[in-house]
């Protein structure tokens, strides 16, 4: 059996995976990076997944039939929306389908805020129940207002949510009432969340963009660095939503992004664990570096090979950032992000990369280089002259392979790729490397080689003898531990995806492989690719490694090989020939 991915768990409980709203806090922020992540395949399998819907039986009964369908329709957008914002772009009638829902709903926009995560439907449209309208509050004085924010006990939250409602249409009573706060030294967090949330939504934001900047530059300013809570998280979204929106960016733009990443140092937080780049991207740090990049999107063409100035000024300076703050985890977290970006700045800048990016990847400061190298392995599109500059501290990076978390699988991927191209690898030194992986690392690599062989068409059997035989030959471990079912099918489809090197590539992986019990995958490849027809005697020398005596053989293509062999001439009338037709006939 294949080891199950994200999409195989989807396909067979998409409630639990992609629907229920309980995760979907988890889910939207990771989608689009897992978009980039999985294959053409896989991601026209989420596609159909997500334009499917939901499961009728687990929405809510009493739901009208146009508020039914209302919401189907939410949820699908509410996905759709994220994954438009990977680099990969979505495919046409995913793309379709997207456009006509914002224009069937043009009050659904993403507001950069942290509500965006939260559920919409379950409030049944009402949101928290209030005892004051926008009207009330708004017409109260500030000094009258800030004290209904304070109280209210049961219709708090309810209030609050009103007034962030009052803030998108006005703007400025965020800002008196913030002002107000400041004055009298009582500074609500919760209030600020809810001023920056409205100030983020606000339809006018970018068309009174240098005000909004303006504004916000002098309030950040007089607020003590100790008194932000939680609102630092919301105005970090105001300042990404500017920084990424405004038409041109800048000065005031600039200045605001200044102060906030200023703000943002100063600010305590955890990161810890083996999931750094995640929880990097979802710190208020995390938004404005993010907002940096998609400035940097925007700035640049895509035949230009440039960082501007003023994106790289602030670059340089988040790469020195946490040096004189006493929390240098928001620094950390910057430089995370920094190097899930480090393939496009080396095309953007190769000098200016290698100089000030590469070095992070070092292992001689372990703090930093295992938070870079779980940036970078987010997107390791390794150029040979990046290549070049990261080889010594990619070999040593093995040595500290179980404190990268999951996404420490890329390592032996990159491994794989640098050798079938040639790049600069010895052989021991690769094959040292790999030993150092566990089964999942060995199962990334694997699936890396048959993917490139399933690539190659009628190149395969070139590549086989060129590339992919010596790896397996001077690379791959050759111990027992080594072995897995797992592990037996993914070498079992390279050498069967390796075309006219058939024959030579059993002889290489027959000493890797294990009886398998459920080999139906691999004699379903076999039997298409027409092998027990063209190469029956290597055919059968994998049929020997490969099916295990209690083998699970129902339904597959193992008694029509076998009537190929004999057809060929091979006899039957053997050990391994009497195990296989008792095996086939045992279904």
């Amino acid at each position: 059996m294949t080891p199950e991915t994200w999409i195989d768990l989807i396909e067979k409980d998409p409630w639990s995976w992609l629907w229920d709203p309980q995760i979907q806090t988890e889910l939207f922020p990771l989608l689009p990076h897992l978009w980039d992540t999985i294959d053409d395949k896989e991601r026209s399998t989420l596609t159909n997944l997500i334009l499917a819907g939901p499961p009728d039986d687990q929405l809510r009964e009493d739901l009208k039939p146009q508020v039914r369908e209302e919401t189907r329709d939410l949820f699908v957008w509410e996905r759709l929306v994220r994954l438009a914002l990977a680099k990969e772009p979505l495919p046409a009638k995913a793309q379709t389908r997207l456009d006509q829902l914002e224009t069937t709903y043009p009050q659904w926009k993403l507001t950069g805020t942290d509500r965006d995560d939260f559920v919409y439907w379950s409030e049944s449209g009402t949101g928290y129940e209030s005892d004051m309208s926008a009207d009330e509050l708004a017409a109260l004085p500030n000094s009258e207002l800030l004290e209904a924010l304070l109280g209210g006990d049961y219709y708090r939250d309810g209030r609050l949510s009103v007034w962030e409602g009052v803030v998108m249409k006005d703007p400025d009573r965020a800002f008196s009432l913030i002002e107000h706060m400041l004055q009298t030294r009582h500074i609500d967090e919760d209030i600020l969340v809810a001023s920056f949330r409205g100030l983020a939504q606000s339809d006018k934001l970018i068309s009174e963009m240098k005000k909004v900047a303006g504004k916000a530059k002098e309030l950040a300013e007089n607020m003590p660095h100790d008194q932000w809570g939680r609102g630092i998280y919301a105005f970090a979204r105001l300042v990404e939503r500017l920084t990424t929106e405004a038409p041109e960016l800048s000065s005031e733009v600039l200045t605001l992004w200044d102060i906030a990443f200023k703000i943002t140092l100063s600010q305590s937080v955890k990161l810890e664990g083996t999931d750094l780049l995640n929880k990097s991207i979802n710190l208020p740090v995390g938004y404005l570096m993010d907002a940096l990049f998609d400035r940097l999107r925007k700035e640049t063409q895509p035949e230009e090979r440039k960082i501007p100035e003023s994106i790289r000024k602030r670059l340089e300076k988040a790469l020195q950032s946490g040096e004189d703050s006493e929390d240098k985890t928001a620094g950390l977290a910057a430089r995370v992000i920094i190097c899930s970006r480090m393939s496009w700045l080396y095309w953007l800048d190769a000098e200016w990369t290698m100089s000030q990016v590469v070095p992070l990847l070092d292992w001689e400061n372990p703090g930093e280089a295992k938070g870079a190298w779980q940036g970078f392995l987010w997107s390791p599109l390794v150029e040979p002259g990046l290549w070049a500059a990261i080889h010594p501290h990619f070999l040593k990076a093995f040595d500290h392979y179980d404190t990268l978390g999951s996404i420490r699988t890329k390592l032996p991927e990159i491994l794989v790729y640098a050798y079938v191209y040639a790049y600069s690898l010895k052989d021991d030194a690769a094959s040292t490397s790999l030993k150092k992986v566990d089964e999942n690392g060995l199962q990334a690599a694997a699936h890396y080689l048959f993917e490139m062989l399933k690539g190659a068409g009628e190149k395969a059997d070139r590549l086989w003898q060129a590339r992919i035989g010596p790896f397996y030959q001077k690379v791959w471990p050759k111990d027992k531990s080594a072995r897995s079912p797992n592990l037996t099918e993914y070498i079992a489809l390279a050498a069967i995806h390796s075309g006219n090197a058939f024959p030579t590539a059993v002889d290489t992986v027959s000493p890797l492989l294990m009886p398998h019990s459920y080999p139906y995958q691999v004699l379903k490849v076999l039997k298409e690719k027409a092998h027990p027809t063209n190469f029956p005697e290597a055919t059968l020398k994998l049929l020997e490694v490969l099916v295990a005596d209690n083998a699970q053989l129902k339904g597959t293509e193992l008694p029509a090989i076998l009537d190929n062999l004999k057809a060929e001439g091979i006899s039957l009338e053997t050990p391994v020939g009497r195990r296989l037709q008792d095996a086939a006939q045992r279904g």
